[in-house]
């Protein structure tokens, strides 16, 4: 901090002052309402704008006068491999203009520009809010299992604002998955909710699940809407009739040899991964314990608890 300090006090007399670091601190303080020892000490020192990146995901946001701008992805890994401008998830990079007036940063996306405030954080704030609090879907329990289970599923869509919502619920899904409806139209006026009913069927690899799509106003346009169907995996635990010593090591009879869950949680999109990993959950009175093994063609058996 003392750095910062000095280095802005022996530029005090440069025409234009910008701050640049790699994470956006200010998403931990200022972006909820908390103070900010290093805005303090932009504030106090004249700086005209912060831009930051990390996330690979853009948005802006704007503390007494301060500009702040985190940069996404220029070509790296994003969180959606589609593109989603609304959220901050497209390929782009920032052109910055400055003036003697000051500055305007353009983000350039397959020869599109977008202003510095296409996406704000009270933007993706708001979206955060519809998919958590105004769109709820009842969890699937899904267990691995060899015949096929049906499972059904009930959405709840609320419309808090002031215009009505004509859409169609969507649901994308790959072949291990089927649902009935997959396309189901409604309308909510303001103020209005709706339950709506589906019945899904599972026959193969519960990963990925399926995804919940569709249009919510946002405001003066709309964005769509994506999330996952909710899953509380079912696994089997191992009783133990004495703890087992966490040490990292497996030497425990009461450990299975065979029968890990496969399929934890779903892979990452885009990367191969060389072997699997399984997974074995065993308990006693007092604690619940998880064993990962990693495996892989020719190599020893590593295992992690």
């Amino acid at each position: 901090m003392e750095w910062l300090r000095s280095d802005l006090d022996a530029n005090s007399d440069a025409e234009h002052t910008y701050v640049f670091l790699h994470k956006p601190l200010w998403l931990q303080t200022l972006a909820n309402g908390r103070e900010d020892a290093l805005h303090d000490v932009f504030r106090e020192h004249g700086v005209e704008a912060v831009f930051a990146g990390h996330h690979h995901t853009y948005y802006s946001a704007e503390y007494d006068g301060i500009p702040y701008y985190a940069i996404g992805s220029s070509g790296g890994g994003m969180s959606y491999e589609e593109t989603h401008v609304e959220r901050g998830n497209f390929f782009h990079f920032g052109m910055l203009t400055v003036t003697p007036e000051g500055h305007e940063l353009v983000l350039i996306h397959d020869g599109e520009a977008y202003p510095s405030d296409v996406v704000t954080i009270e933007s993706l704030e708001e979206i955060a809010r519809i998919e958590s609090e105004l769109i709820d879907i009842t969890p699937v329990r899904a267990a691995d299992r060899s015949a096929p289970s049906s499972y059904p599923v009930t959405v709840a869509v609320m419309n808090d604002g002031e215009e009505a919502i004509n859409t169609s619920i969507v649901w994308e899904m790959s072949d291990t998955w089927n649902c009935s409806p997959t396309d189901y139209p409604f309308r909510l006026t303001p103020g209005e909710s709706g339950d709506f009913e589906f019945r899904f069927l599972n026959a193969g690899d519960i990963y990925p699940v399926p995804r919940l799509t569709m249009q919510y106003p946002l405001g003066e346009g709309e964005f769509g809407v994506m999330i996952d169907l909710p899953l509380k995996r079912a696994v089997k635990a191992f009783s133990f009739g004495l703890p087992p010593e966490v040490d990292g090591k497996l030497t425990e009879d009461a450990w299975p040899t065979d029968g890990p869950v496969p399929t934890l949680f779903p892979a990452w999109e885009g990367v191969e991964v060389d072997g699997e990993t399984g997974f074995f959950f065993g308990y006693d009175s007092d604690n619940l314990y998880l064993r990962s093994e990693e495996r892989r063609v020719g190599k020893e058996c590593r295992s992690r608890w």
